[in-house]
């Protein structure tokens, strides 16, 4: 993790910095760590209204070396006067078979295992953004010359969807099972500064879903 998110993006730095090279470095929610996001800790669960919105402001604190050294890089990349930091949420291609990241792993289980195991009866929920809708705020944040922020990237308030959902859509006969009770209700992300640039999310998750898997 040191040396490719660390000393990778130092690399990166040496080579653009004397060019004034823009540098957009892509960050993680795993820098923000894992902790219950819920509005009201005694309230019961039951959806995505329950859940705060995530600034960029948020206090991380991450708890594995992935997360850590993401941080670390976050830092850099902001030391440098030409860069800029995209901090993602879930975001997923159409390539759904990869086994790659949330999305993929739920919905290949789904679709080809036909079964999935879920804590908290899947009733967890994340705002999933498509990869072309990460290219178009990429462009976005480079055509504008934003530099030296954080700007969070998710699939906003429309693409905010269970993981429980998530499985169904891909398969309505899938069989999800039970696995254990814990304080992870999932994680939100407030994009008011992404939306404030001209940018929106384009694809919607539940029609992709829908459309993949169908086809």
């Amino acid at each position: 993790d040191y040396k490719v998110n660390v000393r990778g993006l130092e690399n990166l730095l040496e080579t653009v910095s004397d060019a004034q090279i823009p540098l957009i470095q892509i960050s993680t929610r795993e820098v923000i760590g894992l902790r219950d996001f819920r509005k009201d800790p005694l309230k019961l669960f039951s959806g995505g209204d329950d859940l705060r919105r995530i600034p960029e402001d948020e206090p991380c604190l991450p708890l594995h070396s992935y997360g850590k050294t993401k941080l670390m890089a976050e830092y850099l990349c902001q030391g440098y006067e030409k860069g800029t930091v995209i901090r993602l949420n879930t975001p997923y291609t159409d390539n759904w078979t990869s086994g790659q990241g949330l999305i993929s792993v739920l919905v290949k289980k789904s679709c080809l295992d036909r079964k999935v195991r879920l804590d908290n009866l899947g009733r967890a929920v994340r705002d999933p953004l498509h990869i072309s809708d990460l290219a178009e705020l990429t462009l976005k944040i480079f055509e504008k010359g934003i530099h030296q922020i954080v700007i969070n990237a998710a699939g906003g308030e429309e693409n905010i969807i269970s993981l429980k959902e998530i499985c169904i859509e891909a398969n309505p006969k899938v069989v999800i099972e039970d696995g254990s009770e814990n304080s992870d209700f999932g994680f939100i992300m407030d994009i008011q500064n992404a939306v404030n640039l001209g940018w929106r999310p384009r694809t919607n998750i539940r029609t992709w879903l829908r459309g993949i898997t169908r086809s």
